[in-house]
Protein backbone atom coordinates (compact mmCIF):
# COMPACT_ATOMS: atom_id res chain seq x y z
CA UNK A 1 0.00 0.00 0.00
CA UNK A 2 1.62 3.08 -1.29
CA UNK A 3 1.93 6.26 1.83
CA UNK A 4 -0.53 9.43 1.61
CA UNK A 5 1.29 12.54 0.65
CA UNK A 6 1.19 13.19 5.20
CA UNK A 7 1.80 9.11 5.58
CA UNK A 8 -0.99 9.05 7.91
CA UNK A 9 -3.28 5.94 7.99
CA UNK A 10 -6.19 7.70 6.62
CA UNK A 11 -4.10 9.08 3.31
CA UNK A 12 -2.71 5.48 2.83
CA UNK A 13 -6.37 4.23 2.96
CA UNK A 14 -7.68 7.12 0.47
CA UNK A 15 -4.67 6.18 -1.88
CA UNK A 16 -5.69 2.97 -2.19
CA UNK A 17 -9.67 3.16 -2.25
CA UNK A 18 -8.40 5.92 -4.78
CA UNK A 19 -6.56 3.31 -7.21
CA UNK A 20 -9.21 0.75 -6.78
CA UNK A 21 -11.67 3.41 -7.81
CA UNK A 22 -9.54 3.75 -10.80
CA UNK A 23 -8.23 7.24 -9.68
CA UNK A 24 -11.67 9.09 -9.41
CA UNK A 25 -10.96 9.93 -6.27
CA UNK A 26 -12.30 8.23 -2.51
CA UNK A 27 -15.64 5.87 -3.19
CA UNK A 28 -18.56 7.03 -1.91
CA UNK A 29 -20.88 5.44 0.98
CA UNK A 30 -23.23 2.98 -0.07
CA UNK A 31 -26.35 4.76 2.05
CA UNK A 32 -28.57 1.52 1.58
CA UNK A 33 -26.00 -0.64 2.85
CA UNK A 34 -25.97 1.07 5.90
CA UNK A 35 -29.38 1.09 6.62
CA UNK A 36 -29.68 -2.66 5.24
CA UNK A 37 -27.12 -3.61 7.91
CA UNK A 38 -28.54 -1.68 10.65
CA UNK A 39 -32.46 -3.33 9.87
CA UNK A 40 -30.34 -6.83 9.59
CA UNK A 41 -29.15 -6.05 13.24
CA UNK A 42 -32.40 -5.18 14.20
CA UNK A 43 -30.75 -2.00 15.61
CA UNK A 44 -32.68 1.36 15.46
CA UNK A 45 -30.71 4.48 14.32
CA UNK A 46 -30.32 5.51 17.93
CA UNK A 47 -29.11 2.11 19.06
CA UNK A 48 -26.63 2.13 16.37
CA UNK A 49 -25.25 5.35 16.55
CA UNK A 50 -25.02 5.04 20.27
CA UNK A 51 -22.92 1.59 19.26
CA UNK A 52 -21.00 4.41 16.99
CA UNK A 53 -20.55 6.81 19.41
CA UNK A 54 -22.16 9.33 17.27
CA UNK A 55 -24.82 11.30 17.37
CA UNK A 56 -28.55 10.00 16.27
CA UNK A 57 -28.98 13.00 13.54
CA UNK A 58 -25.37 12.32 12.04
CA UNK A 59 -26.38 8.96 11.08
CA UNK A 60 -29.54 9.49 10.14
CA UNK A 61 -28.32 12.05 7.58
CA UNK A 62 -25.21 9.24 6.60
CA UNK A 63 -28.41 7.12 6.43
CA UNK A 64 -30.27 9.20 3.87
CA UNK A 65 -27.30 10.42 1.58
CA UNK A 66 -26.67 13.77 3.07
CA UNK A 67 -23.33 13.31 3.67
CA UNK A 68 -21.42 12.04 0.91
CA UNK A 69 -17.51 11.95 2.60
CA UNK A 70 -17.62 11.06 5.77
CA UNK A 71 -13.78 11.04 7.80
CA UNK A 72 -12.17 7.74 8.13
CA UNK A 73 -12.61 7.77 11.68
CA UNK A 74 -16.45 7.73 11.12
CA UNK A 75 -16.00 5.16 8.95
CA UNK A 76 -14.78 2.73 11.06
CA UNK A 77 -16.95 3.85 13.24
CA UNK A 78 -19.89 2.74 11.36
CA UNK A 79 -18.21 -0.27 10.45
CA UNK A 80 -18.01 -1.28 14.01
CA UNK A 81 -21.18 -0.33 14.87
CA UNK A 82 -22.76 -2.51 11.73
CA UNK A 83 -20.02 -5.65 12.23
CA UNK A 84 -18.73 -5.31 9.33
CA UNK A 85 -15.58 -3.63 6.87
CA UNK A 86 -15.26 -0.63 5.75
CA UNK A 87 -14.75 -1.83 2.32
CA UNK A 88 -18.59 -2.81 2.56
CA UNK A 89 -20.10 0.03 3.23
CA UNK A 90 -18.83 1.76 0.03
CA UNK A 91 -20.22 1.87 -3.40
CA UNK A 92 -17.65 -0.55 -6.03
CA UNK A 93 -17.67 0.77 -9.57
CA UNK A 94 -20.65 -2.05 -10.57
CA UNK A 95 -23.08 -0.57 -7.91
Amino acid sequence: MQAGPTGRADDRLRVTLDQENGGGGIMPLNHDSIRLRRERLRLTQEAAADRAGIHQPHWARLEAGRVQSPRLDTLQRLAAALECEVGELLLRNSD
